[in-house]
């Protein structure tokens, strides 16, 4: 599926390897995800803790970010 937004082309696609995340940009750049957007650790859920409604107070997981140079075809 591809779209517009701004004049940037957005588009996105479905792969069999589903752990690997990665967005490529048509300005030349691939970032690739580790763990996709699952970076925050489990917290338990309760009217007493921050982080059930404060995303700021979640801990997050260890993750990397690349920005990779690709030549654009």
């Amino acid at each position: 599926m591809n779209s517009s937004i701004n004049g940037d082309r957005f588009g996105f696609g479905a792969s069999p390897n589903f752990h690997a995340r990665s967005i490529t940009t048509n300005h030349g750049w691939k970032v690739s995800l580790d763990r996709d957007l699952d970076i925050f650790q489990w917290f338990e859920s309760s009217a007493l803790n921050a982080a059930t409604n404060l995303q700021e107070a979640r801990l997050t997981k260890g993750y990397k970010v690349s920005f990779i140079r690709v030549d654009e075809a």
